[in-house]
């Protein structure tokens, strides 16, 4: 214990030691904080993120995808192929529309625990890209999914989505 003591002594001297530099040079410019974040209601119970979570979009822009994993390994997936920009965006499509969105709500803690738009009939979804820049997006969104090849069972209802995140291409 009287080890670990000077350890953890000999660790605070330093850092203190580091952060106390007095370089005055601001020529470097402070990066701004990213509050990213992802949540909804599922069922009416919160889910917020716990971590990071991404935006990853294909290098031609025909594919934006949110997704969000929780240490408990729920998780979000949100895609849109061929955005047109801000807007929003339904499923089912409307037919003279040419984009295609998916939206999925995940549950490993339940068997074949995928809740998503087009597994079954009767569901049904909204996304809202609010803001969308080279290096951001965000938006709102709600759903309801069903699993694949348990149509009968009952849907899940995700309501009061919103998200923002960085864009990695």
């Amino acid at each position: 214990m009287k080890i670990l003591k000077k350890i953890f002594a000999i660790l605070f001297i330093s850092i203190v030691t580091i952060s106390c530099n007095n370089n005055d040079d601001n020529s470097e410019t402070p990066t701004p904080t990213a509050n990213y974040f992802l949540k909804a209601k599922i069922d009416g119970v919160q889910y917020e993120t716990d971590a990071a979570f991404r935006v990853l979009s294909t290098d031609d822009n025909d594919r934006i995808t949110i997704t969000s994993v929780l240490s408990d390994n729920r998780n979000f997936k949100l895609q849109i192929d061929r955005p047109i920009g801000i807007g929003t965006y339904s499923y089912p499509a409307p037919s003279s529309e040419e984009y295609v969105l998916r939206l999925e709500y995940g549950d490993a803690t339940a068997a074949t625990a995928l809740w998503r738009t087009g597994a079954c009939s009767g569901t049904t979804g909204t996304l809202t890209i609010t803001a969308l820049s080279a290096t951001e997006v965000s938006g709102t969104f709600s759903f309801t999914g069903k699993r694949t090849s348990f149509c009968s069972d009952p849907a899940k209802l995700i309501t009061e989505g919103s998200f923002k995140s960085g864009i990695t291409q």
